[in-house]
């Protein structure tokens, strides 16, 4: 399944991601799920994590190409929220993704979550400029 940022009516921010990641780090993030030990914090924010030894969370900065990026092979079933996964990729400058689907092992999950996830992915981008 192929989708393209503009057929959802998402494009890409004009300004840089580290000018998004500075003006993101002054907005106090969200977590939208208490962590536990077998699941990690939704963060309500643009900005990327990776989790240090110390179980904290460390921000990771994304690059920035220049250009609109494609991503050729993502898994949107697997998401915790596709929505936001779809929202954080437009605003990175992913212009194209392209989901798997094994349709054995994922039925038909793709294809019929897909018109809510791009609605979700819409919303949570308003979210999002909102808080800049």
């Amino acid at each position: 399944m192929i989708l393209e940022m503009s057929d959802m009516g998402m494009t890409a921010p004009e300004t840089s991601t580290r000018e998004a990641a500075g003006a993101q780090a002054a907005v106090e993030p969200t977590a939208m799920d208490e962590p536990t030990a077998t699941t990690e914090p939704e963060f309500f924010d643009s900005l990327f994590r990776k989790r240090k030894k110390n179980g904290e969370w460390k921000i990771v900065e994304t690059p920035d190409l220049g250009v609109l990026a494609v991503d050729a092979h993502c898994h949107l079933q697997y998401q915790k929220n596709p929505g936001l996964a779809l929202a954080r990729a437009g605003l990175h400058g992913v212009g194209f993704m392209c989901t798997v689907v094994d349709v054995c092992e994922d039925g038909t999950t793709t294809y019929d979550s897909l018109s809510k996830w791009n609605h979700e992915a819409a919303l949570s981008m308003q979210r999002l400029f909102s808080r800049c």
